[in-house]
């Protein structure tokens, strides 16, 4: 893709805001042609539902490596399928997204799908895109696996009209894997809010975020996994930017960015781990916003490709404890990783030579 450099646009336009007239039960803006409108249809002739299989503990072929101690972020579990659907037009994928324990079976480009139901699986096809995938607030067990898309949402914990917004913790979708998909986003890629949710062995190309972690009002998302992806923003907004997070692993992916940081943590967020990770041009961010508590955050065993001014930003007034240890940084702009540090943090084993692009040859 092309990377367009878009205007960046405040995110609660994206997630929050909507007029009355324009928003349906779940506080998004309606009037969208395909899954979103009409009733469910029903679909005839359905077998006796078997007994659902047993959930997987993982997906498959991730390893998310050696944890620190202490840090235990379990997977998401697993949809309960009872039922394969073939889909290959708007109205069938309505219907179906609304039934617990159905597979979907993409096999054509849609414009949207919402997933309003439990236990509900998409397998793409190859090469199929549908242009945007919303899990409605407050579903359980999702996996999104394969095809291209232009976005897919978490839908905010929040209901938005009649106004003031009511947030719930209960609405917050569980459950969630996304696995091996493509996005290619005019905004956001992947906005991701809620408990035990899992990316990985994806790719996307985005004007704004690749991954948008926030909008929960005064609780958190709990349990994220980023694992084995290769995410690009052009630049307006960080790649990743983790906001009221608690307990996050984020390793082996490939970062990129044109001038914002590539991984950034805010909010009141702790027990995050940043392992095994390579950051092209650009760096990190944690705790550099007013009103920001954050509490453990590990930096371990990155690679920096770094050519913009700002490595490091992390201010020790509002961080509890920072772990950097084992990372390689490539710069002529700084002769340090952790160049200032707060009580208690534990800093070593960081090295800094002079830049080398990724390609580069590594003699070690």
């Amino acid at each position: 893709m092309s990377l367009r450099g878009a205007a960046a646009r405040m995110l609660f336009a994206v997630s929050l805001a909507c007029a009355p007239s324009a928003c349906g039960s779940d506080g998004h803006a309606s009037g969208r042609s395909g899954a979103g409108r009409g009733a469910p249809l029903p679909l005839a002739d359905d077998p006796p539902d078997p007994e659902p299989p047993p959930p997987q503990s993982a997906p498959p072929d991730v390893d998310l490596g050696a944890l620190p101690e202490g840090l235990e972020v379990p997977w998401p579990e697993q949809p309960r399928v009872r039922r394969e659907i073939d889909v290959r037009d708007a109205t069938t994928a309505a219907a179906a997204a609304r039934r617990a324990g159905s597979r979907l079976r993409v096999h054509a480009d849609l414009d949207e799908v919402t997933v309003r139901a439990d236990d509900v699986e998409l397998r793409v096809d190859e090469g199929v895109r549908i242009g945007r995938v919303l899990v409605a607030r407050g579903r359980h067990r999702i996996r999104i696996t394969g095809g291209r898309y232009g976005t897919i949402e978490l839908a905010v914990p929040a209901q938005h009209v009649p106004p003031p917004p009511e947030f719930r913790p209960a609405w917050r979708v569980t459950d969630v894997t996304i696995e091996g998909v493509e996005v290619d986003a005019e905004d956001t890629a992947f906005f991701l809010r809620g408990q035990r949710l899992a990316l990985v062995d994806s790719t996307a190309e985005a004007e704004r975020y690749s991954v948008w972690t926030g909008d929960t009002d005064d609780f958190h998302s709990e349990d994220l996994i980023l694992a084995g992806n290769r995410l690009t923003s052009a630049g307006p907004e960080s790649t990743v930017r983790l906001v009221d997070v608690r307990r996050a692993v984020v390793v082996d992916n490939v970062l990129s960015n044109t001038r914002k940081h590539d991984f950034r943590v805010h909010g009141d967020s702790d027990a995050v781990f940043f392992g095994r990770n390579t950051l092209l041009n650009t760096g990190i961010m944690v705790g550099s916003m007013e009103g920001d508590e954050v509490g453990t955050v590990w930096l371990v065993d990155n690679t920096f490709h770094h050519d913009v001014p700002s490595l490091l930003q992390a201010p020790p007034a509002r961080i509890e404890r920072l772990v950097a240890r084992g990372n390689r940084v490539f710069s002529d702009r700084w002769d340090c990783l952790v160049c200032s540090r707060g009580d208690g943090w534990e800093v070593e084993g960081n090295r800094v030579e002079a830049y080398r692009p990724p390609d580069g040859s590594d003699p070690d």
